[in-house]
């Protein structure tokens, strides 16, 4: 009796046990796109030309895929994926007269699941400039080239203001620099590493009528085209002036008084008239100036006090 007694316990116990323990939990697979592997493909050209307007263009793909990374390398150009199944551009409009082209990169997943990176090509056409005149006032300086060509659209700018009656030495220090450049004064200025010690660069930089905004001292043919301008426009004679020219150039003077700007020959501290720095080198000892009233090029002594300074800016549109 004790036996039966003490196996029913037991089994009162075993079930007790059982039913006090916790369910094995139960794992239910979801759907992960992520598990498999990432796949992206455009279902049309890679590529797209569009016109110099503002305009969108869409490429179409499909992908099983729900995250994206996507680059552009130009700022006139912006990108977003849309549904995630199409590439939407947006172009601004193109003020410039050169065509131009931006590349798109887009990978599709997430962490080590990604695809190969896929390139979209957006050309557009070149716009219209809206390009000022010679003669016509720009900011603190007067317009005197312009060019709409693609190959070197933009203008150029002569500074109302000049130094002139003050110390503004090509350069304090006896030493050749290699600015030899004839075309641009902007590329002679690149090889200056210490501006205090080269006064007409310097005033160029920082001249507060015009905050140092890309300012610089013309090179030697820079200052050929200045010349035209002063000519109104007529091709400067060597020598001295005919009665047409002169005539020109006191319009053009009166023109610079009229809008707060310095004139272009006040003095005469040679029978050149004044004279001007330009930023082109010639030795360790002299560089050259130009002489306005008789459209001279002469070379000077670089720590000389006798040349004034005029400064220019270039816009470049290409």
């Amino acid at each position: 009796m004790n036996k039966r007694k003490h196996i029913f316990i037991a089994a009162v116990v075993a079930m007790m046990v059982v039913g006090c323990s916790e369910p094995e939990p139960v794992y239910v697979t979801k759907p992960n796109p992520y598990n498999e592997e990432a796949k992206l493909e455009f279902l049309s050209e890679n590529t797209s030309t569009v016109n110099a307007e503002k305009q969108e263009v869409c490429f179409d793909f499909k992908s099983n895929m729900d995250c994206f990374d996507i680059k552009v390398d130009r700022d006139w150009c912006s990108a977003k994926v849309v549904d995630n199944n199409k590439v939407v551009v947006e172009v601004e409009k193109n003020q410039y007269n050169n065509n131009r082209m931006a590349t798109i990169t887009i990978v599709a997943g997430i962490y080590d699941n990604i695809t190969a990176p896929q390139t979209l090509t957006v050309y557009q056409g070149r716009g219209e400039i809206d390009l000022p005149k010679v003669g016509d006032l720009y900011g603190t300086g007067v317009v005197y080239w312009v060019s709409s060509a693609a190959a070197d659209a933009g203008f150029r700018v002569v500074s109302l203001k000049r130094a002139y009656g003050m110390p503004a030495q090509w350069s304090m220090v006896t030493q050749f620099m290699g600015m030899k450049d004839t075309k641009f004064g902007s590329k002679n200025v690149e090889k200056i590493d210490n501006l205090e010690n080269f006064p007409a660069f310097n005033y160029c930089a920082t001249m507060a009528e015009n905050k140092g905004q890309g300012w610089y001292l013309p090179a030697v043919n820079e200052w050929s085209d200045i010349l035209v301008l002063y000519n109104g426009g007529l091709t400067p004679t060597k020598g001295l002036p005919t009665a047409a020219e002169m005539a020109k150039r006191t319009e053009f003077e009166s023109f610079l008084a009229a809008n707060g700007g310095d004139p272009f020959n006040a003095f005469v501290y040679s029978s050149n008239g004044d004279s001007y720095w330009t930023s082109t080198e010639i030795d360790d000892v002299e560089a050259y100036y130009i002489g306005v009233y008789k459209n001279n090029t002469t070379g000077g002594n670089k720590t000389s006090v006798k040349r004034g300074v005029r400064c220019i800016q270039h816009f470049d549109l290409r």
